[in-house]
């Protein structure tokens, strides 16, 4: 019985997606490389996209760091003559980490600033100079989620890309941080025994 469950859960997830994707193919965009794998093992078919080295991401008070990751889908907005992408990431979750009011979520939520960064380095270098990223997405095709799309503009990015390099900041000083609501982030956390009682450590 669970299984047929979350077969009928899948193939309910497999046709949202199929109709939300083809509803946003309708207006003008059009899917361009899958699965670009940046300092990361490619998978499937490869893009022009993928390299075996990490990006460099700078910020604006001139520090650098170098990342990785792959890209789920980037798509071209317009005709073949556009040099204007985005960049989506599926998620088979719940929204709720997502649907804050604050994008970031106080610095838990910052895969779109990252990937942002990722997408638009690789496409400047392999694709064309004139390459710009105009949003990132979370697209949710599940049952639950019902294909929802969460898009995140240049000021979503411009904010995560502060928050990222102040946790780098943080963690090149040897310092390391504990979270100030242990009832959501120290739930699946791999590390808790490190932090023993984590409300009383959180709470300081």
């Amino acid at each position: 019985a669970q299984f047929e469950h979350q077969l009928a859960e899948l193939k309910n997830a497999a046709r949202i997606f199929l109709i939300e994707e083809e509803e946003l193919c309708r207006n003008g965009i059009k899917p361009k490389f899958l699965e670009a794998s940046i300092a990361w093992p490619p998978t499937g078919s490869p893009t022009v996209l993928d390299s075996h080295d990490p990006v460099k991401i700078s910020f604006s008070s001139g520090s650098t760091i170098r990342a990785g990751g792959r890209l789920d889908r980037i798509d071209l907005l317009g005709d073949e003559s556009s040099h204007s992408f985005c960049v989506w990431d599926y998620k088979t979750g719940s929204t709720y980490r997502y649907t804050q009011k604050d994008p970031c979520w106080e610095g838990r939520i910052i895969q779109h600033a990252l990937y942002w960064h990722l997408a638009a380095t690789s496409l400047k270098k392999k694709v064309s100079k004139k390459a710009e990223v105009a949003y990132f997405g979370y697209f949710f095709p599940g049952v639950g989620t019902k294909g929802m799309r969460l898009r995140r503009w240049r000021k979503h990015v411009e904010q995560g890309s502060r928050i990222i390099e102040t946790l780098c900041k943080i963690v090149a000083s040897g310092c390391f941080i504990a979270t100030t609501k242990h009832d959501v982030d120290c739930k699946y956390c791999d590390y808790t025994l490190i932090c023993c009682d984590t409300a009383a450590v959180s709470a300081l």
